[in-house]
């Protein structure tokens, strides 16, 4: 009970979290996310961790002695609303560097090769060599091999890890 209380207490984290919270579902049902990777639509997915930043920002500007325990708390209540949409598919932009490792990745799992064929985007490359950043297609390689698809709550768990 007593923790409970010290939450109601904290003026910065009710605020935060409460409007947080209703701007979540809100926009979950005037904007609901759809099957494009990045568009204005999932600005959902990402508004519990700038709203958890946001007040582990003023916590450490108001240099009060708060826990981990209470921004985890925060963001975990924010992200509640999103649990339907996370299980969802979602298509990565072709266009975009996600795009193009989602791409090799699937190159590499449908050849059953660990080769990351810069080669199918970027055509000039007359050798095999890196044309981009190598590490995270085997990031993408490893989600498509279990789990078979681009799912929105690794999206979501990538960008909690930024917290």
């Amino acid at each position: 009970m007593n923790t409970v209380k010290a939450y109601l207490q904290d003026k910065p984290w009710l605020i935060i979290h409460l409007s947080g919270l209703l701007a979540v579902i809100f926009l979950l049902f005037t904007h609901p996310p759809d099957t494009q990777e990045f568009n204005s639509r999932i600005f959902v997915l990402g508004l519990p961790a700038i709203l958890s930043f946001t007040y582990a920002v003023y916590v450490c500007i108001s240099k009060s002695r708060i826990l981990l325990k209470k921004i985890m708390t925060g963001y975990l209540l924010l992200s509640l609303p999103l649990l339907s949409v996370l299980n969802k598919p979602f298509e990565y932009n072709a266009k975009d560097d996600s795009g193009r490792y989602f791409i090799y990745a699937e190159h590499m799992k449908d050849n059953k090769t660990l080769w990351g064929a810069d080669q199918i985007i970027f055509k000039h490359i007359e050798h095999r060599s890196y044309a981009t950043q190598p590490g995270y297609r085997y990031y993408d390689l490893i989600q498509l091999i279990i789990f078979q698809d681009s799912l929105r709550w690794i999206q979501f768990l990538n960008v909690s890890f930024l917290l």
